[in-house]
Parts: structure tokens; sequence; C-alpha cells
């Protein structure tokens, strides 16, 4: 078969015109995948953006929450605010994300004696940062023990710890 030169033109124009189409429909398919990647990283900033509103917001109900010790009857009480007849008050700021460490401010009330002071403070500092504390066991636990956790003998030792702490303690 013979082709006329018009006839593998049109050939050629058509050829050229589908490769130009496939081209498109590629750069069109980068564009939605660029389009969907960006969607999905505009998501992600506005749910960091959400919960760099809810920390602050924690830490500002944080902040408005200064807890204070009193002893009354060797009964340690842990209230919100600041009064005189408190042994000692603190707030416990938590800014690992923003500034890489915490912020634990306690303050003891002079009228007090030394010891007293020093017991109110350690243990409000206990208080504050107990969630810290709870973290730290938590992944240790987890990396000492793995799923099968501590030793039985460990888990007794620190149950009978815990009720003493809670003073409800039954010898075992």
């Amino acid at each position: 078969m013979i082709k006329r030169k018009g006839q593998s033109e049109k050939d050629n124009q058509k050829k050229k015109e589908c490769e130009k189409n496939k081209i498109k429909e590629a750069f069109k398919l980068e564009l939605r995948k660029l389009n969907q990647e960006k969607a999905k990283e505009e998501e992600k900033n506005r749910r960091s953006e959400e919960k760099i509103a809810n920390l602050e917001l924690l830490l500002h109900n944080q902040l408005e929450e200064v807890k204070r010790l009193k002893i009354e009857n060797e009964k340690k009480i842990i209230e919100k605010g600041k009064t005189t007849d408190a042994i000692a008050f603190g707030y416990y700021e938590d800014t690992h994300l923003t500034k890489g460490w915490g912020v634990l401010k306690i303050e003891t009330v002079d009228k007090f004696k030394p010891e007293q002071q020093a017991f109110a403070a350690g243990f409000l500092e206990g208080f504050l940062t107990k969630h810290l504390i709870h973290d730290f066991w938590d992944n240790y636990r987890l990396n000492e023990y793995g799923n099968y956790g501590p030793p039985k003998k460990l888990s007794n030792f620190l149950a009978k710890q815990y009720l003493w702490l809670h003073g409800i303690f039954i010898p075992i």
C-alpha cells in the first residue's frame, strides 16, 4: 500500500496529537496527586494547629490551677488556689513541646518549720509531676519487661507500696 504525502502528514499529526494528549493526561494526573498531597499537608497543618491551640489552652488551665498543700491532723490536703494556711503551693507548667522541658514552681511559707516546708515541697512536687512519673514507669516497664510485665515479686512489692501510700496498708 502506497501512502500519499498528505496521508502520512495526517498520520504524523495524529501521532503528535496523541502524544500531546498522553503528556497532558500525565501532567493532569501529576497535578491531581500534588493537589491531593497539598490538601493532606494542609489538613495535617490544621490538625497540628488545633493540637497546639489545645495544648495552649491546657497549659493556661494548668497555670490557673495553682495547688497548695495543707496538713491537718496528719492528713495531707491538696487544694486549688493560694492561701496563708498552706505550707507550700505551686504549679507545674508542661512546656516540653515548646521549650524542651517543664517548669515546676513550688514555694513554701516561712512561718512553718523547715522540716515541714521540705516535706510539703517534696510532697507537692510528687503530686504535680505524678503524670510524668507514671509515663516514665509505663515506658520503663515496656522496655525492661516487654509485654509480660515485671516479675510477680516486684509487682507485689509495688502493690504494698501503693497501699501504704494511700493509708490502707494490709500486711500480706
